[in-house]
């Protein structure tokens, strides 16, 4: 018999595979919330919270299975490798996981419902990192893929979000800073 060909390479761009990243691909999105420094087990650390959200008119309704963060520095920096602890999604604790040959990290097995991220306030993502800020490690502004499937097919918009709230930004254009601050500390308290 002849032999077997190689698989075909991984993309070279995030999320390294095959599936669908049109930005629009999907209806989920991840918004930054709050960065603050915290302490861990004695250990200093930065606790953050982003809200995943659906987008209002989005062709798909799909629920929503991973996210994957690009980290470009993951593979030269191994020291960053679990530096996210304690992750919650809504209530529920959950488990990064790291790749070997690729600079991401992923939140799988989330199990969130289209209705979930349409809810008044989404869904807060929560975790600690050890020792260093998320803009640190997302290197800027942070890139992610929404898979709404489990594996690497189907629809995984890639968009990215800031780290931080800038002042210097209007918010998803409603007004300025204080408004946008004023409804993130609204929609988190009801979460």
């Amino acid at each position: 018999p002849p032999p077997v060909s190689p698989p075909p390479p991984l993309p070279s761009d995030f999320p390294f595979c095959n599936c669908q990243k049109a930005p629009n691909a999907g209806p989920w999105r991840v918004l930054f919330l709050s960065e603050w420094p915290t302490s861990y087990f004695g250990q200093p650390g930065w606790a953050v919270k982003l809200r995943l959200v659906n987008i209002v008119g989005s062709r798909t309704q799909g629920g929503l299975d991973k996210i994957e963060l690009h980290i470009p520095g993951l593979l030269e920096n191994k020291s960053w490798r679990n530096s996210i602890v304690d992750l919650k999604v809504g209530s529920r604790s959950a488990t990064p996981t790291y790749e070997n040959q690729i600079p991401v990290i992923k939140f799988t097995r989330l199990g969130l419902q289209y209705a979930d991220g349409a809810a008044p306030g989404g869904v807060i993502l929560s975790f600690t990192i050890l020792d260093r800020p998320l803009e640190d490690i997302c290197g800027g502004a942070c890139t992610y893929a929404a898979f709404e499937l489990p594996g690497t097919t189907g629809p995984c918009p890639v968009n990215s979000f800031l780290p931080y709230i800038s002042r210097d930004v209007d918010i998803a254009g409603r007004g300025g800073l204080r408004r946008a601050l004023r409804e993130s500390a609204t929609g988190a308290a009801k979460a």
